[in-house]
């Protein structure tokens, strides 16, 4: 952290005036200091100036210069020996006699920094209270030269009001212990330089424009006073910051509303005609300036001074370019001033887009707007530049606009004048082969009409093909037209497309043209096997959805076995139609082949590279149903998960998708028993499914019956019975009183009116659940196991136990062959076993029942 507001060096001034032997006296040392090693440079110095302070002191303000530091914490301390030497010889500011001591209304506490000609203070003031910097002339620099400087410097900043500049409070002289001192008191800045802020703050591109367009505003300020700095440079650019070891966390937070303030007007150059240019030059070279961030019309001869308001423009694009990007436009440190003078002068700086790549476009443009080295092509004004850079900000188009080619042809034969000689010369010598090829043209003009009668004889036979293409793609779409014709002909047939008021009379008339459709497909389309194939996949769909299910999986299995023939095992379309195959089987009551089945076409879309299709998200959402069904609850999660749990429907289509996949978490959340935690989620699905514009009832059966039996579990009863209700209506309506699914909802609603208290309404529901099941899915043994002890539940509630019996016995053994011990359903139903022939009061069979459960292993709901 800096905390200081006036840095005093590092502006190539000679404070002294020499005559001819010393001034090449100060060059010679200089010039060979340059050539030695940065870290033993003072040394070498000392060695060379012996005990002329004088001299040593001019030598050391030119390598500051030279070097172009920043501020005057960043270098060494300059011999004070003629000042404070016991203060120097032990390195401390306790023998500075002005420490403690009062200048005017000032009361001084510490010593901030000293430079070439002055030393800052950080002083108290008595009235108004306040703290201070105190800037003095160091005793023995009061040269008139120097004097003059200090005038002009609190001349200057006594014009300036401005919130990025620091104020001047007072300026006069006073009596001191080392005699009469001018002095004047300005703002005291807590702050970093302008690069150590950027840096510790972690700044945006876009909060670096911002905080650059606040330091130009400053700069145009000054320039409509009258005052141009010619020394803007980083290290004269301080950032208001929470100061030394205070959490980074603070520095970032007030970094948008960070002010930079321009210090240290040295050498600033009044410019209005009713003030004195009190400007000084040094004794050699003749420039004013930090070397890296002058401009090439300050490198002009001694006693002269071209310099104007663009002078601070070109320094703030050297700012900003090294803001930017990091580095300097120029690496100009550790070389003679001349070389650094040619380098600035003459050499065009690298685009700042080919160091960092977020600057390509506007910004690059305007930064090397900023470094033109003709003060005409750059921008005229700070102004120009901060409203350019605030353009950036909002997106506007910029005024600025890159150099044009003709421009920068010219500047690179300026630079390169042999080179550009020879390519000249190597032009006329190409004006004098095309003479010769214009020869050689005739000849091949009379080639290129015989090519082209070829090549129209070409362009005839193209269109003869194009034509015979178009034909070909009109005679595939009649043929898919014909296609889609007859697969809405046997959807017509189908309960989830087409209401009926006497559904099961359809269903029947159904079942006849579905059959009749599925023989003539056999019979007459074996020549053209994919429409066959495509044909038989919508009829079987079509069995599916009548709970026609060892039709549907039959001429889905012929589909399939089609489509791998044709277009190969790994084919997505197979993973389609494997994918209705598995709805099939799991509808059945065949569960592990559902999941067989399922997992086959996920790992075809996976190896396809096609798992961002809704088509891999159903398949996935459907594969943990089936798992879930099966048993296998972890591994139905992940499912889910894969199956894009965790993404944001946005399309209506992809809400079902959604929703199948929350009902199947909710599944695995009421096998866990988290029953609140699937309630909620099932509650979303039905929030999800009824954004579709056009709702698919089918899906509210599921989501309304689900969300019963999980009221149910959570004993609210009333809530349930009117949940299940909706979906057996639903269901009914769509699907029939017969249908497998509509089963499923009798089923729920049994048992929940059964332990709701009226186990003799619930009857008739169970009985009409059990009778569909070994009606419509005779082999799903499970499922009719289910069933059986539901039934058996629901009579021992009513007393009848011995026709319960045989029922619960079938219903136990069934489950048992069909899931396994371990399934939850089996173990669901060895429990309801258990409590039968407890209320039964036959122990020795619920001790047998009891038996066959084993304890629940530590990783299972």
């Amino acid at each position: 952290m800096v905390c200081c507001v006036l840095p005093l060096k590092g502006v190539c001034t000679a404070n002294i005036t020499m005559n001819a032997p010393r001034l090449k006296q100060v060059e010679e040392i200089f010039e060979s200091a340059l050539a030695v090693d940065p870290s033993v440079r003072d040394v070498f110095v000392r060695s060379h100036c012996g005990e002329d302070i004088e001299l040593l002191s001019e030598v050391r303000s030119l390598l500051e210069c030279h070097n172009g530091s920043t501020t005057f914490l960043e270098t060494p301390a300059i011999d004070l020996n003629t000042v404070f030497p016991a203060a120097v010889a032990a390195q401390t500011e306790l023998e500075d006699p002005l420490l403690g001591a009062h200048i005017a209304s000032y009361r001084i506490d510490r010593r901030l920094g000293t430079g070439g000609m002055g030393v800052v203070y950080l002083a108290e003031q008595r009235q108004p209270r306040r703290t201070v910097a105190l800037k003095l002339i160091r005793p023995g620099f009061a040269s008139p030269s120097v004097l003059q400087r200090f005038e002009l410097e609190s001349l200057a900043l006594g014009r300036l009001k401005h919130p990025g500049i620091a104020s001047i409070y007072e300026a006069g002289t006073a009596q001191t212990a080392l005699g009469t001192q001018p002095y004047f008191a300005m703002e005291y800045i807590a702050g970093r330089p302008l690069l150590q802020f950027a840096a510790d703050a972690s700044l945006s591109i876009n909060e670096r424009i911002e905080i650059l367009a606040k330091v130009a505003d400053a700069v145009q300020h000054a320039h409509n006073k009258g005052v141009i700095h010619r020394d803007l440079k980083p290290g004269n650019v301080l950032v208001e910051a929470p100061a030394g070891p205070e959490p980074i966390r603070s520095l970032l937070a007030a970094r948008r509303d960070a002010q930079p303030k321009i210090l240290d007007f040295g050498v600033a150059r009044i410019s209005d005609s009713g003030a004195r240019d009190e400007s000084m030059h040094t004794a050699v070279g003749g420039v004013i300036g930090t070397i890296p961030y002058m401009s090439p019309e300050q490198f002009g001869p001694a006693g002269s001074d071209s310099t104007d308001t663009r002078t601070d423009v070109y320094a703030l694009g050297v700012i900003a370019f090294e803001l930017f990007t990091g580095r300097l436009p120029f690496e100009v440190r550790g070389v003679s001033i001349a070389a650094a003078a040619k380098t600035i002068c003459e050499c065009e700086p690298p685009a700042p887009a080919s160091i960092n790549r977020e600057l390509c476009g506007d910004l690059d443009t305007i930064l090397l707007k900023a470094i033109e080295k003709d003060p005409t092509r750059r921008y005229q004004t700070a102004s120009a530049l901060s409203d350019d850079l605030r353009r950036v900000l909002v997106n506007q188009p910029i005024l600025a606009r890159p150099a044009s080619a003709g421009y920068q042809f010219r500047k690179l034969v300026a630079r390169h004048k042999v080179p550009a000689a020879l390519i000249a010369a190597i032009l006329l010598l190409l004006v004098g082969f095309g003479a010769w090829m214009s020869i050689l043209q005739a000849r091949t003009d009379r080639l290129r009409v015989v090519a082209e009668q070829e090549a129209i004889r070409a362009n005839e036979a193209k269109v003869e093909q194009e034509t015979q293409r178009v034909l070909a793609e009109r005679r595939e779409l009649s043929a898919r037209r014909v296609k889609n014709v007859l697969i809405d002909s046997f959807r017509a047939t189908d309960p989830t497309f087409y209401r009926s008021r006497d559904t099961d009379t359809r269903r029947l008339f159904a079942e006849e043209i579905l059959g009749v459709g599925a023989d003539r497909v056999a019979s007459t389309l074996s020549t053209e096997p994919l429409l066959q194939s495509e044909l038989q996949s919508a009829i079987s769909l079509i069995y599916d959805n009548l709970g026609l299910y060892p039709e549907a999986m039959d001429l889905m299995q012929r589909a399939i076995s089609t489509r791998r023939e044709i277009l190969g095992d790994q084919s997505p379309e197979v993973a389609e139609l494997l994918h209705s195959y598995a709805q099939s089987a799991h509808s059945s009551g065949d569960f592990d082949l559902a999941c067989s089945a399922m997992s086959e076409a996920a790992s075809i879309l996976e190896a396809s590279n096609l798992r961002s299709r809704p088509l891999y998200n159903s398949v996935q959402s459907q594969l943990g149903t089936y798992l879930l069904s099966a048993g296998r609850i972890d591994e139905a999660m992940l499912a889910f998960e894969n199956g894009g749990l965790l993404s944001t429907p946005i399309k209506g289509h992809e809400h079902r998708v959604y929703a199948v996949t929350l009902n199947g978490v909710a599944g695995v959340l009421n096998a866990r028993k988290q029953h609140p935690e699937a309630e909620a989620v099932l509650r979303k699905a039905i929030e999800l499914a009824s954004v579709d514009a056009n709702q698919d009832e089918a899906i509210f059966g599921s989501l309304r019956n689900n969300l019963a039996w999980v009221l149910y579990q959570q004993r609210q009863y009333d809530a349930a019975l009117d949940q299940a209700h909706q979906s057996l209506t639903i269901r009914q309506a769509r699907l029939g009183k017969d249908h497998a699914k509509t089963a499923d909802t009798l089923q729920v609603l049994g048992i929940i009116t059964a332990e709701a208290g009226m186990p003799s309404h619930a009857e008739p529901m169970l009985t009409d659940a059990l009778r569909i099941r070994e009606t419509k899915t005779p082999s799903a043994k499970g499922l009719i196991g289910e069933s059986q002890c539901a039934l058996a539940t629901c009579l021992s509630y009513l007393g009848r136990f011995d026709e319960g019996e045989p029922l619960m016995r079938a219903g136990v053994a069934n489950m048992l062959s069909d899931y396994g011990v371990d399934h939850v359903e089996t173990r669901h139903a060895l429990d309801e076993a258990v409590r039968f022939f407890q209320a039964w009061d036959k122990p020795d069979a619920a001790r047998e029942f009891a038996s066959r459960l084993r304890p629940v292993p530590p990783d299972e709901p």
